[in-house]
């Protein structure tokens, strides 16, 4: 990704810039698998993991990237249940394929059009997006709380969660716990549906990470 003109795009300062590269380099295979998982399962944490696992032995990553949204209005499907509005290049460019355009590795500008790992790099790029959107946001104290490494990447990995359900929402939680200095769990500034996305994000990181 050339951060630099990505940056100029999202009106990133030079700061801002440098923590939005640091900070999305950070984003693991492990964080994106956990937001997906959150995506198609529902709260039996345990349960998803080892669905998921006998999913992709048996079935294959192909099944789950065909996987249809059943709640959503807009065409959603695959592991991330991506919508128009987070992967589109056409008269309009949003989400994810804001970022694709600075990077060398492209992602279709259509959710129909997603193949393979064309999925999980529109995952990073949308994560990479909505960081971006949060860091703009922020004081430069909240900026200097994130490039300290102030606040704990699995925290960041219910934000990325939560914003792709809930892009504002997402912001403005994330924001008030960035700014408090990330000392208390980032669920605690969401309520309802973005507090489970959040919690349930949380436990399927620890589960892919740590396993059962």
């Amino acid at each position: 990704i050339d951060f630099s003109k990505l940056c100029k795009k999202l009106k990133l300062n030079d700061d801002e810039c440098e923590v939005l590269d640091e900070v999305s380099s950070k984003i693991s295979g492990e964080q994106l698998a956990a937001y997906g998982m959150t995506e198609i399962f529902g709260s039996s944490h345990e349960f998803n993991y080892k669905m998921l696992d006998t999913l992709l032995q048996n079935a294959g990553e192909n099944y789950i990237n065909s996987i249809p949204a059943f709640g959503d209005t807009y065409m959603s499907f695959g592991f991330y249940q991506f919508t128009s509005m987070a992967v589109r290049h056409d008269n309009i460019v949003e989400g994810a394929s804001v970022v694709s355009l600075y990077s060398d590795k492209k992602i279709p500008g259509s959710v129909s059009k997603l193949r393979g790992d064309d999925h999980h790099r529109a995952a990073f790029y949308f994560a990479t997006y909505n960081l971006g959107l949060l860091i703009r946001r922020l004081s430069s104290n909240g900026v200097e709380h994130l490039a300290d490494g102030d606040c704990d990447i699995t925290e960041i990995t219910s934000y990325i969660a939560v914003a792709h359900h809930n892009p504002a929402g997402g912001r403005r939680g994330a924001k008030s716990w960035i700014e408090g200095g990330c000392d208390i769990k980032i669920e605690y500034f969401y309520n309802g549906v973005l507090r489970k996305y959040a919690t349930n994000t949380k436990k399927h990181f620890n589960l892919l990470t740590k396993g059962i």
